[in-house]
């Protein structure tokens, strides 16, 4: 049985404990430089620490597998199950890849079919997903090129062995090689499985899109650009960043009755001023936290308008 070790945002964040693990739980992660050349070829240029990648809104798992690595069945491995089910990880196949390839062991048919989903998932051309991804090495080594955060203007090469599993967040530039060893299995974990009439874009066909429909972002970048690239509110300004797990239209509910309740106060101290008076000062902070409420419900709003955006036809499609 595999085992999982997570490598979050505090270990990363955490120079003492990132050093502890870099040897044996996180690969190794570095520029890549600007040398022309084969892609198998390392082209190393500084190395980075994890918490530089993780703003891009990559994480890294490691899965300990077991020393015979013939006995291991990814699809029967409890721990994970637990990930695809926490995540919604419905699609999953294992792809292998080498330098030469032989005949396929499935027949003709299952090989077109996994070299459909290789070319989908394991390209070596720059190309980002509609839906979130998950790339686990259950064996042999390979490359991952991520475009890094901030400017997205330079490669962060991510070097997967054995146990290694990289998500990747919809919208994320990224592309795939094999490294120097010439092979790898793969398996794929995706929200959604690959498909002819969504396929990988590529930045090209990403700029086709912002072209067509008069300079409007396509929703997956609109979305991985709100999540991991957009600066981050901060000081005073991060009181109004709506958290996504919270219905602001009752927090809006709340304060109107709050501030309601606060002019009842108000009108019965004018009545009754030796019962009801300082009970004002109670209530006076209440419009003030309406006005937070309100726009924060704005904000809310204006990120649900991004977070959702082509999300419902994708829904309807599936229903159907």
């Amino acid at each position: 049985m595999a085992g999982l070790v997570d490598i979050g945002a505090d270990a990363a964040n955490n120079a003492e404990i990132e050093a502890d693990m870099a040897a044996s739980v996180l690969c190794d992660i570095w520029h890549l430089d600007d040398a022309k050349g084969a892609l198998h070829l390392p082209h190393r240029g500084a190395t980075l620490p994890w918490a530089e990648l993780q703003r891009s809104g990559v994480q890294h798992f490691k899965m300990v597998l077991p020393d015979d690595a013939s006995s291991y069945s990814w699809a029967a491995d409890p721990e994970l199950k637990e990930v695809r089910k926490l995540n919604q990880f419905e699609y999953g196949r294992l792809l292998e890849v080498a330098v030469e390839r032989g005949a396929a062991e499935g027949g003709e048919e299952e090989d077109r079919v996994a070299a459909a989903e290789r070319a989908y998932f394991l390209s070596a051309d720059e190309h980002l997903h509609t839906a979130d991804l998950i790339l686990f090495c259950v064996a042999g080594s390979a490359y991952v090129d991520v475009r890094h955060h901030p400017a997205e203007n330079g490669w962060v090469r991510v070097h997967l062995k054995d146990g290694d599993m990289l998500q990747i967040p919809e919208g994320c530039f990224y592309r795939w090689s094999l490294d120097e060893s010439g092979q790898a299995s793969v398996v794929a974990l995706s929200t959604e499985p690959p498909s002819t009439e969504t396929p990988a874009l590529t930045p090209a066909a990403v700029a086709a899109y912002q072209k067509r429909h008069g300079g409007e972002e396509e929703p997956s970048r609109a979305r991985y650009h709100y999540l991991h690239v957009r600066p981050k509110p901060r000081g005073w300004r991060s009181l109004f960043e709506p958290a996504r797990d919270i219905d602001y239209n009752l927090v809006v509910i709340e304060e109107m009755v709050c501030c309601a309740l606060g002019v009842l106060v108000f009108v019965l101290g004018q009545i009754w001023p030796d019962i009801f008076q300082g009970f004002w000062l109670v209530a006076s902070p209440f419009p003030f936290m309406l006005v937070w409420s309100l726009i924060i419900r704005r904000n809310y709003e204006h990120m649900q308008e991004i977070l959702l955006k082509g999300k419902v036809a994708v829904e309807d499609k599936k229903q159907r």
